[in-house]
């Protein structure tokens, strides 16, 4: 059957209705900011899965971050519908109700294994990464972490029976993102199992159980190139002043000096005539 689990209950998902609202008649009563009387109504389909749908036209509701229209969405195992502040997760209790055992070889490999690198006091881990599911095309935000598994509590849900409840984890670190393989039945990249903790690549192929990812991150901003040093500038020598007289260049344009006396004649030597 499908439930909804909130606050750490779950609900069941009728034929009928379920309602999510501040009425005092809700399946599932919520408070706060934003919540209407009759704000979500959740329906179980013959499918074995549910849909949602608005319970008024001023109710704000989304399912994995999309925004729910005049149309009823359909949900399933691990989505999550968000209204008003609160999340709510869709649970199918026929999935996560089933058990995979380990042998010990297996925890003591897993208890082994190497951790994903961490930035301690270093650079911040990287952001901007993504993956897209090759078989239903839904897209997901890697942010510090996220965790694939069966359990519905998982970040990436993948209904398989060889996913283990919480089978691998990304995780963002300052040398990029690392997958770390947390199963038995193994975590394959471009085709090929993991061992120990794997950074990844832009366009990386990630398969959990029979499920392909596609891996995408953006890439890692480029250091900006030193400045260019201005060129030498280069000190202006004064001229030396010539202390020679025989260095002073001669000017053509020069005339020599003309001495005139009132009631002389000229003379060009400056001496006074004799009288």
């Amino acid at each position: 059957m499908m439930q909804l689990e909130f606050g750490g209950r779950r609900f069941d998902i009728p034929a009928g209705e379920l309602i999510v609202g501040t009425d005092a008649s809700s399946g599932l009563m919520l408070a706060g900011e934003g919540i209407l009387a009759r704000h979500a109504v959740l329906r179980a389909t013959t499918e074995g899965s549910a849909i949602v749908s608005r319970g008024s036209d001023a109710a704000a509701i989304s399912v994995n971050g999309v925004r729910v229209g005049a149309e009823s969405v359909p949900v399933l195992h691990g989505d999550r519908i968000q209204l008003g502040g609160h999340e709510l997760l869709v649970v199918d209790n026929r999935k996560s109700g089933s058990t995979q055992f380990l042998d010990a070889a297996a925890i003591a490999a897993m208890s082994s294994a190497p951790s994903a690198p961490k930035s301690a006091g270093g650079p911040a881990p990287v952001t901007g990464g993504r993956l897209v599911c090759l078989t239903d095309g839904r897209e997901y935000t890697v942010g510090p972490s996220l965790v694939f598994g069966r359990e519905a509590g998982n970040d990436v849900v993948v209904e398989n029976n060889q996913v283990s409840r919480r089978h691998a984890e990304i995780t963002a670190t300052s040398d990029g993102y690392v997958l770390t393989d947390l199963s038995t039945n193994g975590t394959f990249v471009n085709g090929q199992r993991i061992q120990g903790p794997r950074t990844l690549a832009r366009a990386d192929m990630i398969r959990v159980g029979d499920s392909e990812f596609r891996f995408y991150a953006n890439p890692a901003p480029q250091a900006p190139p030193p400045p260019v040093p201005p060129p030498p500038v280069e000190s202006a020598v004064a001229e030396k002043p010539p202390t020679n007289v025989s260095e002073i260049p001669p000017n053509p344009t020069s005339m020599p000096t003309v001495c005139v006396m009132p009631g002389f004649a000229l003379d060009h030597s400056c001496r006074l005539p004799t009288v």
